[in-house]
């Protein structure tokens, strides 16, 4: 989802497999579908927790308009967040511009073709023999896992009225994640890859993230005119 410890997730994980990259070179972290890949190998590992959290952390880091940026990358109705925007103007807006439950939605319905392990952050240290099981990492690994640290969340600590908007935005989907388990597995048997498969979001998603990628490799100012272009006057 993102503010969720996926980057120090990432760092330890990597010493054992290999794995996506954790300054997100290669566009794989916090996106919008699983994506699409033709190795039978492969697993996914997504994690999701509460999402003021998330928003406070993003904030508290100012990287809000890149993470809203990314996730609103197919949405032609909302603006992204702009990194001038501070947490109040943005919880006065009343509007969810990192559409978490869509993402969340978008991997539960596109993981089908792969393992995926769903884990919630705030219960990520309950589970680390599932999530080592799953990954195919010795038990006796664990013990160097990173000790969990006490989440700077500042919601205590926000405008009274800063709070009741984020609540407003997000209490339905809490409450929607908090019905789910805290650790779970889809598709935990490898699946050939479908013919389906070709015609599913995730599919067209990554084919489209992949473009965008070469064309700003080929040329970041054709890149940056065709974001313009495209994308800037989104409503």
């Amino acid at each position: 989802m993102g503010g969720v410890g996926s980057t120090f997730f990432i760092k330890h994980i990597k010493k054992y497999r290999s794995t996506n990259l954790s300054n997100d070179k290669d566009s794989l972290k916090h996106i919008l579908f699983p994506p699409f890949s033709a190795n039978r190998n492969i697993k996914y590992i997504y994690i999701y927790g509460n999402p003021i959290d998330s928003v406070i952390s993003l904030f508290r880091r100012n990287i809000q308009d890149l993470h809203s940026k990314k996730f609103l990358s197919l949405n032609n109705k909302l603006k992204s967040i702009n990194l001038s925007d501070n947490l109040d103007k943005y919880a006065a807006d009343g509007v969810d511009r990192f559409i978490f439950s869509e993402q969340f939605n978008n991997w539960l319905t596109g993981s089908k073709f792969y393992p995926t392990l769903f884990i919630k952050y705030e219960k990520l240290w309950e589970n680390l023999e599932v999530l080592y099981d799953f990954l195919e990492i010795p038990r006796e690994e664990i013990k160097s896992f990173p000790e969990k640290k006490k989440r700077n969340s500042e919601f205590l600590y926000l405008d009274k009225k800063t709070q009741i908007g984020l609540k407003k935005i997000y209490a339905e989907f809490e409450q929607y994640i908090n019905e789910f388990d805290d650790c779970f597995i889809l598709n935990g048997r490898k699946r050939r890859l479908l013919p389906g498969m070709f015609f599913t979001k995730s599919f067209y998603y990554t084919a489209r993230r992949n473009a965008a990628i070469k064309i700003n490799d080929f040329s970041p100012s054709l890149s940056n005119y065709l974001e313009k272009l495209y994308f800037s006057e989104r409503k």
